[in-house]
Order: C-alpha cells, then sequence, then structure tokens
C-alpha cells in the first residue's frame, strides 16, 4: 500500500482477465492502471460514505476490480497512486493484496 504520488504496483500475467484484489478503507484513493503500457481504467478504491448494506459497513471489506477481453497471452499492469481522493475520503491510500488473471 501507499499513498505517495506516482509509487506503483507493477506485475506480469496471462490470461484475458484479471482481477485486483484489495481492501476498501475509508482512506483509499484513486489510481490509474495501465496494461501493456496503456491507460485502461481510473479506479476509486474508497469506502462507500458509512452506507451499510444490511449490516455490513463498507469499509475493511474486500475490494475487487476486473477486467476482460484481453488478447490471450502475457501482459503487464501497472497500479499507480495519483494522490488524489473524493471528497468524502480521508486520504489517497491504494492497496494490493492480489492479482488473478484467467483466460
Amino acid at each position: 500500500y501507499s499513498k505517495e504520488p506516482e509509487c506503483f504496483f507493477e506485475g506480469e500475467f496471462e490470461g484475458s482477465t484479471l482481477v485486483w484484489q484489495g481492501w476498501r478503507h475509508k482512506d483509499a484513493g484513486i489510481a490509474v492502471v495501465t496494461i501493456d503500457g496503456k491507460e485502461v481504467a481510473e479506479v476509486d478504491q474508497d469506502a462507500y460514505d458509512d452506507v451499510h448494506v444490511g449490516r455490513m459497513d463498507q469499509r475493511n471489506v474486500p475490494f475487487r476490480w476486473s477486467i476482460s477481453g484481453l488478447e490471450r497471452g502475457p501482459h503487464t499492469v501497472r497500479i499507480t497512486v495519483t494522490g488524489r481522493q473524493s471528497p468524502r475520503s480521508a486520504a489517497a491510500t491504494i492497496n494490493v493484496s492480489g492479482l488473478s488473471s484467467f483466460q
């Protein structure tokens, strides 16, 4: 995890679908995701405004983002901290607990 702008996580994977796993937190921010050097998304990892779904607080719960339809084969993903955050977030921290890929 990091909140330093331009800090990044980079990993290699093979497949047509990628899943980024992490955790939602009240201090989460916005990251830019690139695959093979091309920006594919800007992702806000922020928790949901203390909203409750049933009885579950949306902070400190699993976060998942995915992309599919990639060409089969090897790829490189980079998740870069922007240093930006939504108005409701306490900071701009980005975390990665794992990547999963599928054909």
